[in-house]
C-alpha cells in the first residue's frame, strides 16, 4: 500500500541538526522493518484455531475468488506477537505498509498471485472488537496513532478512483517513468531519464555541439497508464445514547478505500478502525492573509482531523447488549447495516403462534411505546411506516412503497417520545431534530383533483 503522503502530516519535535549516528539510526530501522515483515509473514502462514490456519486459508480463498484483501483480527494479532500488535498500533503509517508487502511476497513464495500481478496489492483490514474510544476524545495527542471509534453514518459519498501510481512522459526526450500518487501529483521540474538532456546528448560544455535539452518542467501525466485505487469518503455521528445531554452530536470524516468501499450506507450503526490523520483546514482565519515576507515560504498550521479507515465493522444487537461483526461476514457491493437473519425454528414458532392469535394489527400497534396512554391512530400509523408498503404502478407512474408520517399537535404531547422509540425500533434510523433537519425534508406535495380543487 502506497503512503499517501501529503494527507498526512506529522509533526516531530526532535528536529535538528545531523549527527553522526544518522546512518546507524536508519539501519536499525531498516533491521526493524525487515523483522516485522518476517514475523508477520509467520503469522499468517501458522497462526492457527484449532488446528486450522485461520489467515493462510482466508488468503488463499480470497485471492483464488480474485478479492486481494486479508482481514486480521487485533487480538490473534497479540496473542502471536507483542512487537507486531505495539507496531501497529502504535506506528501504523509504518506498519501496515511492510505487513502490506510482507503478505504480497508470502503470496508470490505460494504462487497464489498471478504473474502480472502489481506490488502492494493486497489490502491488510483490521476486525478490532474493544469498547470504541469517543469521537470527542479524537485529541492532538492521538494523531498518527490506531484508534477504535463507533457512530452512525450519516453521509456517503460517491466512489472516485484515486491515482496510487502514477505514469508521467517526458515531452522533450519520450521518456516514460512511474512516480507514487496521492491527492495531488507533484511533477518532477527536470527530467529523471537523463538528468535533463535530450538522447544522445553528450556531456555538457562548450565542446558537446548539437546537444539538445530537456525543456524544464517536461513532464505531462499519462491518466490511461496510471493505477488506481477506490476511495470514499463517509461522515459518521456520535450514537444518540453517547451524546451528552443538552449537547449535539459530534461527527467526523472517514476516508476508506478499495475493498472497504460501498460497504455501509446512512444509517448504519458502525465501529471503525482507523488512522487518526490531519490535513490542510480551508477557510481558515489565516487564508487570505498576506502576511510575511516577499519570497518567503510558509505552510499552513490549522489542520482539520478526519479518520483513515483500515477496519470496518457493523454494530448488531445480541442478548440484550452490543456486539461488532465484521462487514466482510456478508460480503456485497450493498451490505445492510445488519446481517441477513437465519430464523431459528422456535423463532419460526413463535412468529405462526402470533399469526394465529388474529388481531395483528390492533396487537402491533398496543407495542408501540407502551408507556404512552391512547394515541392508537397514531401507533398505527407508525406501524405501516416501520413495516412500509408494495411499490405500485399507476398508469405510466410509480408510486413507491415508502411512507412518511407527518404529526402534528401542541406541546408536551408525546410527539417527540413516538418518535425516539421508532428511531431504537427502526433497523435504519437516525433521530433528527432542530439544526439537523432541513427544509428540504419537510415539504408537502399539492395534487390537482380537477375542477380547480386541490389536496
Amino acid at each position: 500500500m502506497e503512503s499517501d503522503a501529503g494527507l498526512v502530516q506529522v509533526t516531530n519535535f526532535r528536529g535538528g541538526l545531523a549527527v553522526d549516528n544518522d546512518l546507524d539510526h536508519a539501519e536499525r530501522h531498516s533491521d526493524e522493518a525487515v523483522d516485522l515483515k518476517l514475523i508477520f509473514k509467520e503469522f499468517i502462514e501458522h497462526f492457527r484455531v484449532r488446528n486450522d490456519h485461520l489467515y493462510m486459508a482466508m488468503l488463499r480463498g480470497n485471492l483464488a475468488a480474485g478479492i486481494y484483501f486479508v482481514e486480521v483480527e487485533m487480538s490473534h494479532l497479540q496473542q502471536f506477537s507483542g512487537a507486531l500488535f505495539d507496531a501497529l498500533h502504535t506506528y501504523p503509517t509504518k506498519a501496515l505498509p511492510l505487513f502490506e508487502h510482507a503478505v504480497w511476497e508470502l503470496a508470490q513464495e505460494q504462487r497464489l498471485l498471478p504473474p502480472l500481478g502489481r506490488q502492494n496489492s493486497i489490502q491488510v483490514q483490521i476486525y478490532w472488537s474493544i469498547p470504541p474510544t469517543s469521537l470527542r476524545l479524537l485529541a492532538q495527542a492521538s494523531v498518527a496513532r490506531l484508534v477504535c471509534v463507533s457512530g452512525i453514518v450519516v453521509k456517503v459519498s460517491a466512489c472516485h478512483a484515486r491515482c496510487v501510481r502514477a505514469a508521467i512522459q517526458c515531452t522533450s526526450c519520450s521518456s516514460k517513468t512511474f512516480i507514487n500518487g496521492g491527492r495531488s501529483i507533484d511533477l518532477p521540474p527536470n527530467c529523471l531519464e537523463n538528468g535533463g538532456r535530450g538522447p544522445g546528448a553528450g556531456p555538457a560544455g562548450p565542446g558537446g555541439g548539437g546537444q539538445r535539452r530537456c525543456r524544464p518542467n517536461p513532464y505531462t501525466l499519462l491518466p490511461m497508464e496510471c493505477e488506481y485505487e477506490d476511495q470514499q469518503i463517509i461522515k459518521i455521528q456520535e450514537l444518540p445514547e453517547d451524546v451528552p445531554t443538552g449537547e449535539l452530536p459530534r461527527h467526523v470524516t472517514v476516508v476508506v478505500d478499495r475493498y472497504l468501499v460501498d460497504r455501509v450506507s446512512p444509517g448504519s450503526r458502525v465501529q471503525i478502525a482507523g488512522i487518526v490523520s490531519v490535513q490542510e483546514k480551508r477557510g481558515g482565519i489565516e487564508n487570505g492573509s498576506k502576511g510575511g515576507s516577499k519570497g518567503s515560504r510558509s505552510a499552513a498550521g490549522l489542520r482539520a482531523q478526519y479518520l483513515r479507515c483500515v477496519g470496518l465493522m457493523y454494530i448488531t444487537a445480541r442478548d440484550g447488549g452490543a456486539a461488532v461483526q465484521s462487514v466482510n461476514q456478508n460480503f456485497s457491493s450493498r451490505v445492510r447495516s445488519q446481517s441477513r437473519m437465519a430464523w431459528q425454528v422456535e423463532e419460526e414458532s413463535t412468529f405462526q403462534r402470533f399469526a394465529e392469535q388474529g388481531d395483528v394489527y390492533d396487537r402491533l400497534a398496543q407495542s408501540i411505546d407502551p408507556a404512552i396512554f391512547g394515541l392508537q391512530d397514531q401507533k398505527k400509523a407508525i406501524v405501516c411506516l416501520l413495516f412500509g408498503g408494495t411499490r405500485k404502478k399507476q398508469g405510466s407512474n410509480y408510486l413507491r412503497g415508502d411512507m412518511n408520517v407527518l404529526f402534528i399537535g401542541d406541546p408536551s404531547t408525546a410527539k417527540s417520545q413516538l418518535l425516539k422509540f421508532t428511531e431504537k425500533v427502526a433497523p435504519i434510523g437516525i433521530y433528527t431534530s432542530g439544526k439537523g433537519s432541513s427544509a428540504a425534508g419537510l415539504t408537502a406535495s399539492v395534487i390537482s383533483r380537477g375542477k380547480g380543487d386541490f389536496v
